[in-house]
């Protein structure tokens, strides 16, 4: 092959890649937010289609207004939820929840996978580690520490 050729293949491939690894984030990103949004949507949907059916007004049976208040109702039952579990009867009760739900043998995997791995995400970065070199096994090596 012509070096010219070669060259030119190559620098093709190359901005292909950073292509495809600036779009790829983004991407993802992408899809986990309309997967969540969607399953949000399905979720409250029930509940404004049952209020579109008792009201008739015109702006309650447009989709797109459906759709946005299926979400603002998921999520306000999402913070309700949430803040009851934030009370202290609340902890008590998602702590006999929780141990409900490890005693199922496939379902406890899962969930204590999900946890551990949400628990992570969520963990704030310790700012007081710092790379630092020590001398060991002997005087004079110095290895990374951290």
């Amino acid at each position: 092959m012509k070096p010219a050729l070669a060259r030119t293949l190559r620098s093709f491939q190359n901005n292909i890649l950073a292509g495809i690894i600036t779009i790829g984030p983004l991407f993802v990103t992408y899809l986990i937010f309309s997967f969540l949004l969607s399953e949000l949507a399905k979720a409250g949907m029930p509940v404004i289609q049952l209020l579109a059916a008792i009201f008739p007004e015109n702006w309650l049976h447009q989709p797109l207004m459906q759709l946005v208040l299926s979400i603002v109702l998921t999520l306000v039952m999402l913070y309700v939820v949430g803040r009851v579990t934030a009370l202290v009867i609340g902890k008590q009760a998602f702590s006999v929840f929780e141990a409900l739900l490890e005693r199922l043998p496939f379902v406890a995997k899962v969930y204590t996978s999900v946890r551990q791995l949400l628990d992570s995400m969520m963990a704030k970065k310790e700012s007081s580690q710092r790379v630092v070199l020590v001398d060991f096994p002997l005087p004079g090596r110095r290895p990374l520490g951290s």
